[in-house]
């Protein structure tokens, strides 16, 4: 599959190129669909990128007294499935009701975030591929 999409991109550029029109390939692509699609994806992978890294950061840094670095390390490093396990949420408290809310709400936002992140990265490659393969620029 990878091959059919090298070889259709490379003769879809050659032939551009050699007709001249390279340049207008880029800029008639951006029709305004094309960029509110853009925007859209740019304003949802921001939204995202603050509700499940950088305030899951600053959550764990001070339940976990970690620096902010660290919890984002944490939170980068869990939800990109690498997993080192040199960071893991270890708060302990006295009150068992306490420890297992603050367990349980962290395997659900991992959860949740790799749900999220799988859903929207299939969807937009599927429309991706869809895209080159039927040459709809």
């Amino acid at each position: 599959m990878l091959k059919k999409l090298e070889r259709s991109l490379i003769s879809k550029f050659l032939r551009l190129k050699k007709r001249g029109q390279f340049y207008d390939f880029f800029t008639s692509a951006w029709t305004p669909y094309i960029r509110s699609i853009w925007i859209s994806v740019s304003v949802f992978a921001t939204g995202g990128f603050v509700v499940f890294a950088l305030i899951p950061s600053t959550i764990f840094m001070f339940v976990e007294d970690w620096t902010f670095f660290e919890a984002f390390y944490y939170c980068v490093i869990t939800l990109t499935t690498i997993g080192f396990g040199d960071y893991t949420p270890d708060y302990t408290s006295t009150n068992q009701f306490i420890n297992t809310v603050y367990r349980l709400a962290s395997m659900i936002w991992g959860m949740t975030v790799l749900q999220k992140c799988t859903f929207f990265f299939t969807t937009f490659f599927d429309y991706f591929f869809d895209q080159i393969f039927n040459h709809n620029f």
